[in-house]
């Protein structure tokens, strides 16, 4: 197993924490200066054509104040991390960003659109912080993010329609985040505000100038790589019977039945297909939506002068998905939901992700966690 980093989520707050504990200071640069990086077969290298090998960390909802993002980045680099991947950036954390707005990049009074200023000027800081340590950053479009009723005037589909598309947000709203978290993320790939609050999204991120950088996000070589959607696929969460409210439901099944009959397939309900036949069109279903869906935000991307590696998603859920990134993505992302006990048996930890590594595609094994599931909390309680 070589050519690969972990960003290690768990090591995210250990790093951090080092700084006060252990009374680390502020470290002179250890990483090279920031260049452009391409993918050349399984590699990350410049235009000389030199190898850069990857070690980081996840930075979840972190916008600091700037005495601590300066501090955090010169720790980062004197521990040999060159990579960081901003995580969650959408996901409202007041619990650790107890006096900002929402504790994400939007503020989320009225709709997803709206930057917060003050998340906004400390994420950039931070990476500012980051780039003077020679420290890339792996960006998301679709990390954990909401979406709230003033997102209708995004869309002119009618006064009756914009309603009854309030009505179903906000009971989306009111569902426990365990039965709604995988049905946010398949939204956007089926209704069309949402798509558009997600391009719109991603092309004023990557075309915001930085202002202590002075670049743009889409045009910045510290921006390694950008991901569509994290820990997404269509098969995974559909076999899984997550269901969207009515009003999105009636699309989906509608939108089903449209693509089985294109097929010469007998129409079933999109949850018990039955004939082989039911089950290969519904496969093909899945990916026609996703790359539908792909190339639409990478177009979108693309225009914003981003030219480095984009993928559709991470995390290892099949082979169909394992496809869609070989053919669509520029790099392979993995993520470990492992047994911290890791001598216990040979698949644990490294052995079994390095199954999902893909010939001639940069491997990145972007988060480290522990599992989370079933009894495993309390019989790992010890050693977690």
């Amino acid at each position: 197993m070589n050519r690969f980093f972990v960003v290690a989520g768990m090591a995210a707050a250990l790093v951090v924490a080092s700084s006060t504990v252990a009374g680390v200071q502020p470290a002179l640069r250890t990483n090279p200066p920031i260049r452009s990086l391409q993918a050349r077969g399984e590699d990350f290298v410049d235009a000389s054509g030199q190898v850069t090998r990857l070690w980081g960390v996840n930075l979840v909802s972190l916008y600091p104040e700037h005495a601590v993002a300066e501090k955090t980045a010169a720790n980062l680099a004197s521990l040999g991390v060159n990579c960081v991947r901003p995580h969650h950036v959408l996901r409202s954390s007041l619990d650790w960003n107890p006096n900002m707005v929402s504790g994400a990049l939007v503020d989320y009074r009225k709709d997803s659109r709206t930057f917060d200023p003050e998340a906004l000027d400390r994420f950039d800081y931070l990476n500012a912080c980051l780039r003077r340590q020679g420290i890339y950053l792996m960006l998301s479009i679709g990390s954990s993010r909401g979406y709230r009723s003033g997102d209708v005037s995004i869309l002119d589909s009618g006064a009756e329609d914009a309603k009854a598309w309030v009505a179903a947000i906000e009971e989306l709203n009111n569902w426990h985040w365990k039965k709604s978290f995988d049905v946010f993320k398949m939204l956007p790939l089926f209704d069309e505000r949402a798509a558009l609050v997600n391009e719109e999204f991603a092309r004023k991120l990557l075309t915001h100038v930085n202002s202590y950088s002075k670049q743009s996000y889409g045009t910045d070589p510290q921006v390694l790589t950008v991901e569509i959607q994290n820990e997404f696929s269509l098969d995974y969460v559909l076999i899984c019977k997550n269901k969207f409210p009515d009003y999105w439901q009636s699309q989906l099944d509608k939108r089903w039945r449209a693509f089985a009959e294109n097929k010469g397939v007998a129409t079933c309900d999109i949850y018990e297909p039955e004939t082989a036949a039911q089950k290969s069109c519904r496969a093909d279903f899945f990916r026609s939506v996703e790359e539908t869906y792909f190339r639409r935000l990478e177009k979108v991307i693309r225009e914003c002068g981003f030219k480095g590696e984009v993928a559709f998603s991470n995390l290892w859920r099949g082979e169909a998905n394992a496809k869609l990134n070989a053919d669509l993505g520029g790099y392979v992302e993995d993520h470990i939901y492992g047994d911290p006990r890791i001598a216990r048996e040979k698949k644990d930890f490294l052995v079994e992700k390095s199954k999902s590594r893909l010939a001639d595609k940069p491997y990145i094994l972007g988060e480290a966690n522990y599992s989370e599931w079933g009894k495993t909390l309390k019989q790992q309680r010890r050693e977690r």
